[in-house]
């Protein structure tokens, strides 16, 4: 399989790309306008990209999850796009896709449901955070990555068989606090509970090794889409902005760093394919490809948003500037789901 994009994937991404150009970035609690802008992806069909065809999704890999979400990962949307069709999506597919229970949350993702993967393992071997005794879910406190999503799934170890499940809810089932976030438009939740009743809740199969691959792969493209947009506004200011006679971008200590972020940018992106590709192929390498990617697609945008700030001044950082949104999302994004260390830590030993 080439390691690139084919027609029809670059034709995806310009369908993809054109439709978010229209909505952009939308100002932190405008719920209705988050609702529309989910109304509109889901007449895409984005929200099914993973689901089979079989359960009436469009069936596609995990590269075009990758050509969607690097795309849309420029437009910092204030709806859960990601987590909802990239782990949360392969967290319900990858237990008994014939369990009724399964095919009805499936149902729901179809027609507007979002979803998010609370991060209970930092790897498909380390034991979760989570366990569940009966009918009583105890969690150790974590950070849920966009915890305004319809559906919650917690990964947990079952007492009773030791076995891997998922437990899906609400927040307000699952009783998740709100955090503090750097980004208003991705909110963040805390979820700490101690024999927490789940009698209401589903309980499915799971399989971690399918999952969280898939959950740093998307993070990865996403990060990989950010970092690309601030570049490109980073760029364009320096070539605008005019001091001491001449545009800043013809000074070293600009294009310099500028160049540097691109090299990480680039670096990224193929790690990102690459993680992709071996997940299609099923390639023995896939955990460490998807931490490596995770890793590196962290670094870009951290780099990026930095260097925005700086090539922008003062500017930057003001709300007032796209910039600084991008800037906060690229800082948060970055840190979710574990950081460039501890991922390359993982990548050396997966």
């Amino acid at each position: 399989m080439p390691f690139t994009f084919d027609n029809d994937q670059r034709d995806f991404i310009e369908t993809v790309t054109d439709f978010l150009r229209e909505h952009g970035r939308k100002r932190p609690g405008d719920q209705q306008a988050s609702r529309d802008l989910w109304a509109e992806l889901l007449s895409l069909d984005l929200p099914s990209l993973l689901i089979p065809e079989e359960l009436e999704g469009l069936g596609l890999s995990t590269i075009d999850l990758v050509a969607v979400l690097e795309a849309a990962g420029r437009f910092a949307l204030p709806v859960p796009l990601a987590m909802t069709i990239g782990p949360f999506t392969a967290a319900l597919i990858s237990g008994d896709t014939g369990d009724a229970t399964v095919r009805e949350l499936i149902g729901k993702v179809l027609t507007g449901t979002t979803g998010t993967l609370a991060p209970t393992q930092s790897s498909p071997n380390s034991p979760p955070t989570a366990k569940i005794d009966g009918d009583r879910l105890t969690v150790s406190r974590l950070v849920v990555p966009e915890a305004d999503a319809d559906l919650i799934a917690v990964p947990a170890v079952s007492v009773d068989t030791g076995e891997l499940v998922l437990v899906v809810g609400s927040s307000q089932q699952l009783g998740v606090s709100v955090a503090q976030a750097m980004d208003a438009t991705s909110p963040l939740g805390v979820l700490e509970v101690v024999d927490h009743a789940v009698t209401a809740l589903a309980v499915l199969k799971y399989d971690a090794h399918a999952v969280l691959p898939i959950a740093w792969i998307a993070a990865a493209a996403e990060l990989v889409g950010l970092a690309a947009e601030l570049l490109d506004r980073s760029v364009a200011y320096a070539k605008d902005r005019v001091q001491f006679g001449q545009p800043i971008g013809s000074f070293q200590g600009v294009k310099h760093r500028l160049v540097d972020v691109h090299l990480e940018l680039e670096r990224a992106r193929s790690l990102t394919l690459y993680a992709a590709l071996a997940e299609v192929e099923g390639r023995p390498d896939l955990i460490r490809a998807a931490h490596r990617a995770k890793a590196a697609a962290s670094e870009a945008a951290s780099a990026a948003a930095r260097a925005a700030v700086q090539v922008h001044g003062g500017s930057g950082i003001t709300a007032e500037e796209a910039v600084s949104g991008l800037y906060l999302r690229a800082r948060q994004k970055s840190m979710l789901l574990g950081g460039h260390d501890e991922h390359y830590e993982a990548a050396r030993h997966a």
